[in-house]
């Protein structure tokens, strides 16, 4: 018979060593779930639909990452269409979703009904049905900067940090800040952008995205 690899599992458990050996240690593996994934358009598709396939990676946020946690091959499907992950521990996760096509956003991901946009999630928590539904959009567009010092020459390799006008918690906030540098000729140009608005700052220092840099970029808006 064919031997078949198990699937990854890992917990942890606290001990305390005093003046003898510890035996019979018994450490419990997390339970698994499968989650169910459905992947759509937010209104009409494009006229042009994309070749492009959607996958999404699980990021435990309570432990180590061990890559593809799942087993066999990270599953996938086009837009529109669905997949299953397999066999995933219960266990709390930032989602991670690969493949959206050029010119497109992911406008919302809901869990149970429930927006988990830029927000962790435990799959296998709440009642009912538990998918996971990851809706994409085609209406965005790019923000164009450019920076220049007083004498109107252009500055290469400045700092350009993109704010939106959001109320989120700092966590969920930093994950909408678009952080780049400007090219020789002084220019930047973000990636695909939801509508909405947006606030523009050209500093030295570069967001590294800790709650202490979060805080002072969000601050900054009132000079951007």
């Amino acid at each position: 018979v064919p031997s078949v690899a198990p699937t990854p599992v890992s917990n942890t458990s606290t001990v305390a060593i005093t003046d003898k050996d510890l035996h019979d240690l018994r450490i419990t593996a997390p339970a698994k779930t499968s989650v169910p994934v459905e992947i759509s358009w937010a209104g009409a598709a494009p006229e042009t639909p994309p070749d492009a396939k959607i996958s999404v990676d699980l990021r435990p946020l309570t432990r180590a990452y061990m890559g593809a946690e799942a087993s066999g091959p990270s599953p996938s499907a086009p837009i529109p269409g669905e997949f299953v992950i397999p066999e995933a521990l219960i266990d709390d996760y930032q989602l991670n979703v690969r493949g959206v096509p050029a010119g497109s956003y992911i406008k919302d991901v809901t869990l149970g009904g429930n927006s988990i946009l830029h927000r962790p999630f435990h799959p296998g928590a709440g009642a009912g049905e538990q998918k996971l539904r990851i809706v994409l959009a085609h209406d965005g567009g790019h923000i164009s900067a450019e920076v220049a010092d007083k004498d109107g020459k252009p500055v290469p390799d400045t700092n350009v940090t993109i704010l939106p006008d959001s109320a989120a918690p700092d966590p969920e906030y930093a994950a909408l800040i678009i952080s780049g540098q400007t090219d020789q000729r002084g220019r930047f140009r973000s990636p695909i952008l939801a509508p909405g608005k947006y606030y523009v700052l050209a500093a030295t220092v570069a967001n590294d995205n800790t709650p202490e840099s979060v805080t002072k970029f969000r601050r900054a808006r009132t000079k951007a």
